[in-house]
């Protein structure tokens, strides 16, 4: 009697969408024994949904007895391992052969989020908290990225903490360097999605030329009056000489986003008080300066 040689074969198919409850073929294939049946067993349990064939398949041999198992109705219990046996026909008290071959059947389901990054904006200095979790089998692992790289300000600093625990992403003594785009990546065999959210950190003005100062140009040269201001979001820059709006014109114009004012031609006209308003969500600042003319007390 030729022993039968068989192979195991295992194609592998996933849905994402409404299917909850689809079919599993298990097909076994024996080969020059004509007086055997075949029978499958479950060898162990798991939680899976799937969607799929197992087959048996022969290798070299060329007369084929079909014996096929359909397990429908297949649902997350339906993973596991599967052995095929030859038994005698006439008599199946004891094996005639020895198990076959042993087959496992898994699916891997496509990540699927349960909580996604929402974008948020933040106070500088305070906690930034993201959340982000998925769903699928096996359990997906979760990665953070901002700008599309893994070394930002936040992580070379120390200054972020990941809770699996609690599916939460938090970056403390939040910085204006945090500012980006974080994105969360849930992979696992099946393949990866990602979800982004945009960090805002909101910061008070400040100006490195914020106080009273004097700026006494020479008659007919140029003074060039600044206020470097910083602040998250970038703040808003409006002139007012003696409180009242400054008057673009040939002599006197604005460059560097309004944080330069230069008067051109100085002439006696142009002196007086000088005021830089700095604005943004958080607040105002005011910074002035007065420009006298040279020799004048």
């Amino acid at each position: 009697m030729l022993d039968p040689l068989l192979l195991c074969w295992v194609i592998i198919r996933w849905r994402i969408g409404s299917h909850r409850s689809l079919s599993l073929t298990l097909m076994s294939e024996c080969a020059g024994v004509p007086d055997v049946s075949s029978s499958c067993r479950r060898l162990n349990t798991s939680s899976l949904l799937c969607d799929c064939h197992l087959k048996w398949l022969p290798v070299w041999v060329t007369e084929q007895t079909f014996l096929t198992l359909q397990l429908r109705t297949v649902d997350f219990s339906s993973e596991g391992k599967y052995q095929s046996e030859l038994l005698p026909a006439r008599s199946k008290k004891q094996n005639v052969f020895n198990p076959i071959n042993v087959c496992f059947v898994t699916l891997p389901v496509l990540p699927s989020f349960t909580k996604m990054p929402m974008d948020l904006s933040v106070r500088a200095g305070a906690t930034a908290r993201l959340e982000c979790a998925a769903g699928g089998h096996p359990s997906p692992q979760i990665a953070w990225q901002k700008d599309g790289g893994t070394d930002f300000p936040a992580a070379r600093e120390r200054r972020m903490h990941v809770m699996p625990e609690d599916d939460v992403f938090f970056i403390v003594d939040v910085k204006t360097e945090d500012i980006g785009v974080y994105s969360c990546t849930a992979q696992n065999t099946a393949g990866a999605i990602s979800a982004n959210a945009t960090l805002t950190v909101l910061a008070h003005v400040c100006s490195s030329r914020l106080c009273f100062r004097t700026e006494t140009p020479s008659f007919l040269q140029t003074a060039v009056l600044q206020c470097i201001a910083g602040g998250s979001p970038a703040p808003r820059l409006n002139w007012t000489k003696e409180e009242s709006p400054l008057v673009v014109t040939e002599r006197h114009f604005f460059a560097a986003a309004n944080q330069l004012l230069i008067i051109v031609d100085v002439t006696e006209a142009d002196a007086g008080k000088y005021t830089c308003e700095m604005s943004n969500t958080l607040g105002t600042e005011r910074g002035s300066v007065r420009l006298v003319q040279d020799g004048s007390s």
